[in-house]
């Protein structure tokens, strides 16, 4: 099955990437408005332009471009409080009731690799592997995450090992690879404190803010933009005498913090996070109706009202997320308000800029994939050109350098197979890239051992 590192492979392009130049200047307040009449929904998921809601009261819904509201998803009726959708369409629903994770590959008719202690959705790690961090209990020696290798279909416990209940990770943050960190980093955030793993989440270390219920970090975010791209952002809480307090911390590597301010609101079991994708952090209650919204545009150090979230519904903003229009998504539910069910709610002005000047996955005149991906030994990168042109494929690491040339000089229009040649690399994940003409196009592929 092909996997597109689509939530990794984001972050590395960014940071292999110059910053997008944003220009727009956000709004003094947010105004929403609501988005058809879905009603109680706890998590809200972007596929490109496509919108997926996790409605507790209703099955899984989705509201694409042009219509004029939601419907069903799935044929089958399955509900959850947060969904994953892989671009190989492998399925991931957060059980409503009790935490767990279920994964589908036929849209729902049948399940696999279902998790019973999951506390959040996959992620992707550097070497392409799913993650998902867990709750532990008495017996389990610090279970901290699981981790996948077949698209969800197993999970192997992972932890730190200590003889403790676990850290109850709600949060995991992937840091990509560098020249200062070339396995990338992995950070675990949750009931327990911070944690950290450099190889893949196979293994864990506590920080400094880790240990039992001297520390809660209860929401982390990772700034990708700006200019304080890299830094990472967590409300903390001390749970014991002794030791830092609670506030708002920053780091640039995950394993040392630093107070930086209060938090946000005041609120810290229920203080969320969400970083934009032009570096602007907001911070939000997720369990209290009408609380205000808050913005930084310095990195969390300061942070300025920007209204409340819903004057006129006063629902509970269980996620926001970043819409590809530039508009801000809150799924909320009711808060058991009379007469209030929640919904679906978007900023009424885009907040942060989309990049026109953004090079898309696939330019007029090209079109390129590679399989299988992940490759082995070897994979073929096929190219299709819709006129004759001089051509440069090429093979890049993470950290932007040429590895490999496929092809330079000209090709005619139709179909091509290049063959690229993996068995000599070192694992991890790798850019393909064509460039002619007035076309460009990049695909991502990683490579096992």
């Amino acid at each position: 099955m092909r996997r597109l590192l689509f939530l990794a492979v984001g972050a590395l392009l960014a940071g292999a990437s110059a910053t997008p130049s944003y220009a727009q200047v956000p709004p003094d307040t947010l105004v929403w408005e609501r988005v058809g009449t879905v009603n109680d929904v706890r998590g809200p998921f972007f596929d490109a332009d496509t919108l997926y809601a996790a409605a507790v009261s209703d099955p899984i819904q989705v509201f694409r471009p042009g219509d004029a509201d939601w419907s069903q998803a799935f044929p089958t009726n399955a509900r959850a409080r947060d969904l994953l959708i892989t671009p190989e369409r492998v399925v991931c629903l957060l059980v409503t009731a009790a935490s767990g994770l279920g994964c589908s590959i036929d849209s729902l008719q049948t399940w696999y690799g279902y998790h019973d202690k999951a506390f959040t959705l996959p992620v992707f790690t550097p070497e392409g592997a799913l993650l998902l961090g867990t709750r532990g209990g008495p017996s389990e020696g610090g279970r901290l995450a699981a981790r996948s290798t077949d698209d969800g279909a197993t999970w192997t416990p992972h932890g730190l090992g200590d003889g403790t209940d676990g850290l109850g990770t709600t949060n995991l943050v992937v840091i990509p690879p560098s020249e200062a960190l070339p396995t990338g980093r992995i950070v675990a955030t949750g009931y327990g404190g911070i944690a950290t793993s450099d190889d893949d989440g196979r293994t864990w270390q506590p920080t400094a803010l880790y240990g039992g219920l001297a520390y809660a970090a209860w929401s982390s975010a990772r700034i990708e933009h700006g200019p304080y791209a890299g830094r990472l952002l967590a409300v903390v809480e001390r749970g014991a005498p002794g030791g830092s307090p609670t506030g708002l911390y920053r780091s640039t590597d995950g394993i040392a913090w630093e107070r930086l301010a209060d938090v946000p609101g005041g609120n810290t079991f229920d203080g969320r996070l969400m970083a934009a994708p032009d570096g602007t952090v907001y911070a939000y209650d997720n369990n209290t109706a009408g609380r205000t919204v808050r913005r930084s545009v310095d990195g969390g150090q300061t942070w300025q009202e920007v209204g409340p979230g819903w004057t006129e519904w006063p629902a509970e903003a269980r996620e926001i997320v970043a819409g590809p229009d530039g508009r801000l998504y809150a799924a909320c539910s009711g808060g058991g308000f009379a007469g209030y069910d929640g919904g679906v709610f978007r900023t009424v002005e885009a907040v942060f800029p989309v990049d026109a000047e953004a090079e898309p996955p696939e330019t007029m005149g090209t079109r390129l994939e590679v399989y299988p991906n992940p490759a082995t030994a070897s994979a073929t990168v096929a190219l299709t050109l819709t006129e004759a042109s001089g051509v440069r494929v090429a093979v890049y690491d993470v950290l932007g350098r040429e590895v490999i040339v496929l092809q330079a000089g000209s090709l005619g229009a139709g179909k091509h197979a290049l063959s690229f040649e993996s068995a000599g690399l070192p694992a991890g994940l790798y850019l393909v890239r064509v460039e002619g003409g007035a076309f460009r196009a990049t695909q991502q592929v990683t490579v096992l051992r």
